[in-house]
């Protein structure tokens, strides 16, 4: 697996916020990304998840581009397989328990359009689905709280929900905007063993961060900084 962003170039009401921006990660690989609010970072992960096109360049998985200028994204990019995006608050659906949260994370052929989702579903894999929604919420310590809806629980467990979910589909490339934020020191430890688990099954992640602290925790080399739209390695810039 292979994922790029080339020479990207945003602006918005005439302010550059993204200026010539180019990364690229392979399989295994955390690349993490600093920077100050305001700097450009969510703006980046939106466009690497083809829900903000950029003004120039391109983003490459493997061999499907989101140009700029493009009016149909590419089938990755619609956030349902292979590219997934966290966001910054927890987006669950409401009326759904935890369990069914997760379980929505799932890719099921069966469940793709509205059609396949009222046919029955073969006993044997509804039970593989299960036991995989428990071992991930196991993961998270939620396995007490699976019956119980979104609103009921704290904000740092409806987080870490939310991550178990887009994980459950297994997708070659998450993404993850300020993953950390708000989490006390249990959660954000269970968060990075988490980031650490996917990239040992070989794929990608990318996530922005504010706090250096996490950065640091993720134990990897690939770590940049956005500064004044340009983004750097984060050695370069120093940590100031």
């Amino acid at each position: 697996m292979f994922f790029s962003a080339d020479h990207i170039v945003k602006c918005f009401e005439g302010n550059r916020v993204l200026s010539d921006v180019s990364l690229s990660a392979r399989s295994g690989e955390i690349l993490a990304i600093s920077g100050d609010n305001g700097s450009g970072k969510s703006t980046l992960l939106n466009i690497l998840a083809g829900l903000v096109l950029p003004d120039t360049g391109q983003v490459l998985t493997s061999t499907e581009p989101l140009e700029a200028g493009s009016t149909k994204l590419p089938g990755c990019h619609k956030l349902t397989g292979e590219v997934r995006l966290l966001f910054q608050f927890p987006r669950l659906f409401r009326g759904l328990t935890i369990e069914e949260n997760v379980r929505a994370g799932l890719r099921d052929p069966l469940r793709e359009n509205m059609l396949r989702s009222i046919l029955p579903i073969p006993a044997a894999r509804e039970s593989g689905a299960r036991f995989t929604v428990q071992q991930l919420l196991k993961k998270v310590d939620l396995t007490s709280l699976s019956n119980r809806y979104p609103h009921e629980l704290s904000f740092g467990q409806r987080k870490l929900a939310s991550v178990v979910q887009l994980l459950a589909g297994n997708p070659s490339v998450v993404l993850l905007d300020e993953p950390f934020a708000a989490l006390d020191g249990d959660a954000a430890m269970t968060l990075t063993s988490l980031l650490a688990e996917n990239q040992k099954a070989g794929a990608i992640a990318i996530l922005v961060e504010h706090d250096l602290q996490h950065i640091d925790a993720l134990k990897t080399p690939r770590k940049f900084r956005i500064e004044a739209g340009r983004i750097m390695p984060l050695s370069e810039r120093g940590r100031s």
